[in-house]
């Protein structure tokens, strides 16, 4: 996924010190002031690793020190580690939530050998990149890039959330995760987004249809992420 530039990430700051946490999922500004108007921030990041749960930690209490964050931020943003696979998953997926984010690992074994760039490979750890073998067994190539994906969605009904982001490597996985969405038929829209889902027009948006339902796709570029969300979430 494209990196944000700096001067878009100084843009959002200067309007709002939480801006520039949404546009992580929203890739534009005018999608991350949407989301802000009706947030009432309370955030929890969940790393099955204790390094960069440690590492999220050191950068809240940074950025609230310069002042880049409230001061407030120290009770709305929390960090935790956790499995999503394990069975203590209810120790922090108790409470309703209204929007659930995530960047699974989501390559494939294959993927990660052929596609993978050096400047990733030798700086980001595989476990962050391809889902663990050893839960895997005989399934396919393409079935360990899409493991996390159902488990996902179970959390995502445990919390009752309201909207889901889920990253995705590229537009033949967005597909299978969309259909994977519409299964569960407790969302009544469900989109793909590309790398830059803002641009051009919402006539420029192409339509597509899996088991009976239309899905939006949007934006321009590479599929990046599968997005749904429901209007009235039991």
């Amino acid at each position: 996924m494209p990196r944000l530039s700096n001067s878009l990430l100084r843009r959002a700051r200067a309007l709002d010190p939480l801006l520039p946490l949404l546009l992580r999922a929203c890739r534009d500004l005018d999608s991350a002031k949407n989301e802000l108007r009706w947030l009432h921030l309370h955030v929890l990041g969940v790393d099955a690793y204790p390094g960069p749960v440690g590492l999220a930690k050191e950068n809240l209490a940074y950025n609230i020190r310069q002042g880049l964050l409230p001061k407030r931020a120290k009770d709305q943003i929390s960090f935790v580690q956790g499995d999503v696979f394990s069975p203590d998953v209810g120790t922090w997926a108790t409470e309703n939530w209204d929007i659930l984010v995530s960047n699974p690992p989501y390559i494939s074994p294959n993927g990660f050998n052929k596609t993978i760039t050096h400047s990733v490979r030798n700086y980001e750890p595989k476990s962050a990149l391809v889902p663990s073998s050893t839960s895997n067994g005989n399934r396919s190539d393409v079935a360990v890039g899409d493991h996390f994906y159902p488990q996902l969605l179970k959390i995502a009904s445990r919390v009752r959330a309201k909207v889901l982001l889920m990253e995705v490597a590229d537009m033949p996985q967005a597909y299978r995760v969309a259909a994977v969405v519409l299964e569960h038929q407790k969302w009544d829209r469900c989109e793909i987004w590309r790398d830059w889902p803002a641009q051009g027009s919402t006539l420029a948006a192409k339509s597509a249809y899996m088991q009976g339902r239309e899905i939006i796709v949007r934006g321009e570029g590479y599929g990046r992420a599968v997005f749904a969300w429901s209007d009235n979430r039991p």
